[in-house]
């Protein structure tokens, strides 16, 4: 009979770790590997072992769950998020359990040590098992040189640079650090991670340089595009469309200034919830988001009442908006709507949710909260 062992891994498995999965996904035939393509995960230093959820048979790996934490800054509001990445069972250990079995644990884990989030990447029902749902909405615009030709046919043209940035373009990276710590959205990064963050799942980090300054970044195709004056947005869509001929950008929904310059140009826009997410915390994350909301959108005032079964734990809030003053109370009166926890979720957070048409219109008109990771953060 096999010698099992269930618990978090020890620094010595760390190869052993990578190597594994890199053969559950795949990645041994194709070039890639978890190494590079999550640097931030993965390297010795961010003690990838002692973040995952491991059981053994005799000594090897056979299951593994990732579960990494990060702090998420909601214009000032901390918020504890933890992760879930690389969830991987051996082929020949299919069926045992051993996945329900990590996460069960690191679920538990998470309630326990008081995160407020947790993300994930992953199939929808297998995850909502887990109490994951389907969140974060971002719009999505497809922009092609044809349509910035159009756009912009009186218009000189502004040349750019899209310089890439490596660990040692220390001015660079001190530029675009304070860049994105001006983001009223943001994971707050350490500065000596940020290009490993930054090279999450292979992508690369792009300084945007006119007449020698540094005014924005980007990483990958435009995404998490961040400029010192929108003002510069319309040159970056010329430049990069002249080199790719077309980008499909992404922007969370309170980046409403930079979503009206991009609906100007673009051939369609669309929405799409960015990420799967589970919340341990109502009280706080709903408070926090929803005041946020408020410093880019005037809400109407509004009550509502409201009973969530959440995943850890039942709770009953009073959520009240009044002259666009949010706030979020513990209520023990009679709610007026009860919720379960996966419909809480896509009530709060989702793209669309069945339950948001019953409620009285202010408060849908709240709905849905600007949760939102950005894809160099995400597990």
């Amino acid at each position: 009979m096999s010698e099992i062992f269930r618990g978090k891994g020890s620094p010595e498995m760390r190869e052993e770790l990578i190597r594994f999965l890199d053969m559950v996904f795949g990645f041994t035939e194709n070039g890639n590997n978890f190494l590079k393509l999550h640097p931030k995960l993965y390297k010795e230093e961010y003690r990838p072992c002692e973040n995952n959820y491991i059981i053994t048979e005799d000594g090897a790996i056979k299951a593994a769950v990732g579960a990494y934490d990060t702090v998420l800054d909601v214009n000032g509001e901390k918020l504890r998020v933890r992760g879930i990445g690389n969830v991987a069972v051996h082929p020949d250990s299919r069926s045992k359990g051993y996945m329900i079995d990590c996460m069960e644990r690191a679920l538990a884990d998470m309630a326990a040590d008081g995160c407020d989030i947790s993300t994930l990447s992953g199939q929808r029902q297998r995850y909502m098992y887990f109490s994951y749902d389907r969140g974060g909405p971002e719009y999505r615009f497809s922009i092609t040189s044809s349509n910035v030709r159009h756009a912009f046919r009186d218009v000189p043209f502004t040349a750019l640079d899209f310089i890439p940035v490596g660990e040692g373009d220390t001015e660079l990276l001190g530029k675009i650090t304070a860049l994105h710590n001006t983001r009223p959205l943001r994971m707050i990064r350490p500065d000596a991670a940020f290009p490993d963050i930054a090279r999450t799942w292979g992508s690369e980090l792009y300084a945007i340089v006119k007449d020698g300054e540094c005014i924005g970044y980007f990483i990958g195709s435009l995404n998490e595009l961040t400029l010192a004056d929108p003002a510069d947005f319309d040159d970056v869509i010329r430049n990069y469309t002249a080199e790719k001929s077309s980008v499909q950008l992404k922007l969370p929904m309170w980046n409403r200034e930079l979503a009206a310059r991009a609906f100007r140009i673009c051939e369609s826009v669309s929405m799409e919830d960015s990420e799967q997410f589970t919340v341990f915390h109502y009280q706080k994350v709903i408070g926090a988001f929803l005041r946020f909301r408020t410093t880019y959108e005037t809400l109407p005032d509004g009550e509502w009442t409201v009973l969530i079964h959440g995943c850890a734990g039942d709770e009953k809030l009073r959520i009240t908006v009044t002259d666009n003053t949010a706030d979020v109370e513990v209520y023990d009166g009679e709610a007026e709507t009860e919720l379960c926890h996966t419909d809480a979720m896509s009530l709060l957070f989702g793209l669309y949710s069945p339950q948001r048409e019953s409620l009285a219109a202010p408060v849908k008109n709240w709905l849905p909260l600007p949760l939102f990771v950005e894809n160099a953060d995400r597990v």
